[in-house]
């Protein structure tokens, strides 16, 4: 619950050629308020497709990000599903850099008394995939699940941080 995704119409005259923006901060170890970056953006609507009780719209994305008051173009997609008691939403964004570019991707699900959140960050430098950062968070009922994936490629290390937090007998356990 760290972490806050804000959005909505763009009230930023700077950026005014940008319907939206999308704002993600978190609270760190510390309690310390973080900025992860702004994006301010223009969405179009690619398709929509409809089955029963099932719908998938898509949206191709163009816009920028700033982060640390610098700014990056960026260009990508957001697909929306929703069915009955189920909805998923995932951005997949490439992010360009002077010799390079990030991808970012982020999935949304929610299932009744269950939601999932995957982030995903991959560096990549004059072609070449250089690391690969993923966040993944899972509550369902009484149970929560983090697991935090650091890949190097550089360096060929990967580290994994797993910290489970269930209830058992009235008491809070974390793993």
């Amino acid at each position: 619950n760290n972490f806050t995704v804000e959005g909505g119409k763009n009230p930023q005259e700077k950026y005014s050629q940008y319907e939206y923006v999308m704002s993600v901060s978190y609270t760190d170890m510390l309690g310390q308020q973080r900025d992860s970056g702004t994006i301010y953006y223009n969405r179009t609507h690619e398709s929509t497709e409809r089955d029963d009780d099932e719908s998938e719209t898509t949206y191709s994305l163009e816009g920028v990000m700033v982060l640390g008051g610098e700014e990056y173009r960026l260009s990508g997609t957001h697909v929306s599903e929703s069915e009955e008691g189920d909805s998923e939403s995932e951005y997949e964004m490439f992010v360009y850099l002077d010799d390079g570019y990030i991808l970012v991707e982020q999935s949304v699900e929610s299932e009744e008394g269950e939601n999932e959140i995957e982030y995903s960050y991959t560096l990549f430098s004059k072609g070449v995939q250089v690391s690969r950062t993923t966040f993944e968070y899972e509550n369902e009922r009484d149970e929560t699940e983090i697991t935090m994936t650091i890949s190097d490629r550089v360096n060929g290390t990967n580290r994994t941080f797993e910290f489970e937090k269930e209830t058992e007998r009235g008491r809070e356990i974390i793993k």
